[in-house]
């Protein structure tokens, strides 16, 4: 069984959905700290970025993020209707609807792989007990073997930091996932541009790679 993981970012790119595509469990790992100016309340679009305003104290989890109600809402389903249409729709009716940003998030990342069809296991971190890591590499393991997988699926930039030896001593093995050509905006893009049908097929052409 092939696992993922990955934080749980606002309408995210081509490059976590082609790990997606990859994997049969996606965890969303909520249970790291939240990263001010990070892609779990801001996407990018051409030309314009759009941005979740949270409350969140310096150290706070992700799982323990807010969004602040407000005006935000309306810019943003505006703003995605106006640029792509009705196939903006399905994500656009369910911008908004919790305050929790974890499960606000985790919704609209169902809603995109409900439009393509994708249907994945999605699992929280913070719904999973595991024994407290003595580093993140660790952490991925443990979360890795807590929802049966075998197999870990990372991206190329990992390479910088991750530490897979644990993983080999568990008997995990660590592939990479080679995202295809794209833009680095949301996913939402490429499906307001290409459609559906034609952003299946660009992660289709993604490739998973030995880790060495």
């Amino acid at each position: 069984m092939r696992v993922a993981i990955h934080q749980p970012g606002y309408l995210p790119w081509v490059g976590f959905f082609s790990k997606v595509y990859q994997a049969d469990v996606l965890v969303l790992l909520d249970t790291v700290e939240y990263s001010h100016g990070g892609y779990t309340n801001r996407v990018s679009l051409p030309d314009l970025w759009l941005t979740v305003p949270c409350r969140a104290s310096s150290d706070s989890l992700i799982s323990e993020v807010r969004i602040v109600p407000g005006r935000w809402t309306r810019k943003h389903k505006a703003t995605l209707l106006q640029r792509y249409g009705e196939i903006a729709r399905p994500v656009v009716n369910n911008l908004g609807l919790s305050e929790d940003l974890t499960t606000h998030n985790t919704l609209l990342i169902h809603t995109l792989l409900g439009q393509l069809g994708l249907q994945r296991r999605v699992v929280l971190a913070s719904e999973i007990e595991i024994d407290t890591p003595e580093s993140p590499s660790v952490r991925l393991l443990y979360l890795v073997q807590a929802v049966g997988g075998k197999t870990y699926l990372s991206g190329l930039g990992a390479r910088k930091y991750l530490d897979t030896s644990p993983f080999l001593q568990a008997g995990i093995d660590v592939v990479a996932v080679v995202p295809p050509e794209a833009s680095s905006h949301s996913i939402l893009h490429e499906i307001g541009t290409r459609g559906v049908a034609a952003t299946s097929d660009l992660l289709r052409t993604s490739e998973v790679l030995p880790w060495s």
